[in-house]
């Protein structure tokens, strides 16, 4: 048995998740610009040791015959900044998928089934692997400011929607994307200013990739910027009941 990529890094959909994205400065407010109100959400987990996000994740795929297939998860997200990170996903996906600075595991809590990738660096670098396998990862995005603002400068459009409600936070509903990169990323971000800090509360991301169109919504429910992990938490030690596989994907 193998673990498909999109179930490992999408994990992120899983959980990490928010993404990081772009704009412009477009209409907006008289007060803040789109890619001001971005800027300080990108920012919002810095300067922060460990982030623990708990949140609603969706993946929803439209093929070319008109069919589709949805997932739908609750995802617990671990962040030990800069080069840890654990993603557990429970409901339509049973995985875990843990980095430690030295590899990527991706565990099917349901099966056992086990594959590791060798990586050394920090999240920065593991957001950089998801991308080139173009696999999002939008919840984890946002807990790396560097990754968020890079992101940032490669969309050349974003406006104003609307300002609406998510779970009882009124939040500013933005949409951004690219005219010059990749026209088939679109981003709809949800973010509360009420607080110094400007959190994230939802994100839907729309991409098209070959004969699939996928969304990817998360939908954040409960943060925590003074949890506390040990290192060893992030890290995985297979035990006898464990089945050790492969990934499916070539970096």
């Amino acid at each position: 048995m193998k673990i498909k990529t999109l179930q490992l890094f999408i994990l992120c959909n899983l959980a990490f998740g928010i993404s990081t994205l772009s704009l412009a400065d477009s209409e907006f407010t008289k007060e803040e610009t789109p890619v001001e109100i971005m800027t300080k959400a990108c920012n919002s987990y810095r300067n922060f040791d460990q982030v623990s996000i708990n949140a609603h994740v969706s993946v929803d795929e439209l093929y070319e015959d008109f069919t589709r297939g949805n997932k739908y998860s609750n995802v617990e997200i671990k962040a030990k900044l800069p080069k840890m990170f654990k993603a557990e996903s429970k409901g339509g996906e049973n995985f875990r998928v843990l980095y430690d600075g030295e590899a990527i595991t991706a565990l099917d809590t349901s099966t056992n089934f086990y594959a590791q990738y060798p990586l050394k660096g920090n999240l920065h670098d593991f957001l950089l692997l998801t991308e080139r396998l173009n696999q999002p990862t939008p919840a984890l995005d946002i807990v790396v400011p560097k990754y968020c603002l890079d992101n940032l400068k490669l969309m050349n459009q974003g406006k104003f929607l609307a300002t609406s409600n998510i779970n009882g936070h009124e939040v500013k509903h933005l949409e951004f994307y690219s005219t010059q990169r990749d026209s088939s990323l679109k981003y709809q971000i949800w973010v509360d200013t009420s607080n110094e800090r400007y959190v994230i509360r939802k994100l839907l991301l729309t991409t098209t990739y070959a004969s699939q169109k996928l969304d990817y919504q998360y939908v954040l429910i409960s943060k925590n910027v003074n949890s506390t992990n040990d290192d060893a938490e992030f890290s995985f030690n297979p035990d006898s009941t464990h089945k050790k596989t492969e990934f499916l994907f070539q970096p």
